[in-house]
């Protein structure tokens, strides 16, 4: 058993699981989503390397560093979104209806927003299992439900035998015939039309 199992009583303990922040290719700037996603984690359980520096809240004027975490939460919770929701409202409510159409049509507004949020965090915690017993991969590899009906509907939508090369050379000369057939229809209307006015 290593040290690091035992805290200061001697009393073993499990240690979180540990993990590190791969960002890739994406800009990290203040208060950007991926220190969110960060966030949500750590406060999950996980052990992630981190300071809090480029979370909101954290600010760095002449040298004297303060963070405000009731800031943070308010970002975390919506309350930030609740209140632009609600400044909108007044503002433009064409623009209100369009931006948040969805949370409309879920019956979610300025009001309930911060709630709703709190709700969806409680149920998490309540059942954190995942809410697909199938990886997101495997559904896609399954394809949509109906699937199998479009194809019994639509057999042309299966995938077809393909062309040999001499087979496409064939149709692409066809193709071409057809379109030279339609300019030159055109051009002798033309020249008709031209001799009628004459």
């Amino acid at each position: 058993m290593a040290a690091l199992d035992q805290d200061e009583d001697g009393e073993t303990r499990m240690r979180p699981f540990r993990c590190f922040l791969d960002v890739g290719i994406q800009r990290t700037s203040k208060g950007c989503r991926i220190f969110g996603a960060l966030k949500g984690a750590v406060d999950g359980g996980l052990d992630i390397p981190h300071n809090e520096k480029l979370f909101p809240g954290y600010q760095n004027e002449d040298g004297e560093i303060t963070y405000d975490a009731e800031e943070h939460a308010n970002k975390i919770l919506g309350t930030n979104l609740a209140e632009y929701m609600e400044e909108l409202k007044d503002e433009d409510e064409d623009k209100y209806n369009s931006l948040f159409a969805t949370y409309i049509k879920q019956d979610i507004n300025e009001d309930n927003l911060v709630d709703t949020i709190k709700a969806c965090h409680a149920a998490i915690r309540k059942d954190p299992s995942p809410k697909h017993a199938d990886s997101a991969k495997a559904r896609r590899s399954a394809g949509h439900p109906n699937r199998a009906k479009s194809l019994a509907d639509f057999p042309a939508q299966r995938k077809t035998k393909r062309l040999s090369y001499d087979a496409r050379k064939a149709r692409v000369a066809e193709k071409k015939g057809k379109i030279m057939a339609f300019y030159e229809a055109q051009m002798a209307d033309a020249e008709s039309d031209v001799e009628d006015e004459e």
